[in-house]
C-alpha cells in the first residue's frame, strides 16, 4: 500500500464474472490509528446502467473514526458498514449509502477485509493482498502482491 497524506491506500480492479460490470475495491488504513480504516466497493460502470455520471459506492467496511455525534448515539464510533440500499438508489445518493450501525462481524483491518471479500463475493483476494509476515502472522499493515 502507499502512503499518502498520512493514510495507507490501494485500489484493485475486479469485475463480474460475466465482466459486465466493472468495479474497485479500496483500501485505507490511517498510518497514525491503524483502527481507523476503510474498505469499499464502487461500482465504477454505473453509467451504462443507471442515469448518473457518477460511480456508485455500494460497500464500506470501516473502523472506528471521529464522527460530529457524541459517542452514546452514533455507530461511527465503532466498527460499522454503510451499504447501498434501494432507497439510496431512488433517492440518488450514490456517493453515500445508508449507514447500517455497529457490526460484530470484524474488529480489524484485516478482519474487514476477509468480511467484506465474503459479502462481495470476491474470490482470491489473497492471491492480491498480502495478510500475513514471513512467520505467519497477521501483518499490522497491509501490502498487495
Amino acid at each position: 500500500m502507499q502512503s499518502n497524506n498520512r493514510s495507507l491506500r490501494n485500489n484493485l480492479t475486479v469485475f463480474s464474472d460475466d465482466e459486465q460490470y466493472q468495479f474497485r475495491v479500496f483500501l485505507r488504513q490511517s498510518e497514525e490509528f491503524l483502527e481507523d480504516f476503510s474498505v469499499g466497493l464502487i461500482w465504477t460502470n454505473a453509467n451504462e446502467f443507471l442515469q448518473t455520471k457518477k460511480d456508485v459506492i455500494l460497500l464500506r467496511c470501516q473502523g472506528p473514526h471521529d464522527s460530529k455525534e457524541p459517542l452514546s448515539v452514533d455507530a461511527h464510533h465503532d466498527y460499522h458498514t454503510h451499504e447501498m440500499t434501494e432507497d439510496d438508489l431512488t433517492a440518488k445518493r450514490y456517493q453515500k449509502p445508508s449507514c447500517h450501525g455497529p457490526i460484530a462481524k470484524f474488529g480489524s483491518f484485516v478482519e474487514a477485509i476477509e468480511y467484506f471479500a465474503k459479502r462481495c463475493n470476491i474470490s482470491n483476494m489473497d492471491k492480491f493482498v498480502n495478510f500475513y509476515d514471513d512467520d505467519g502472522q497477521v501483518r499490522g499493515q497491509l501490502s498487495l502482491l
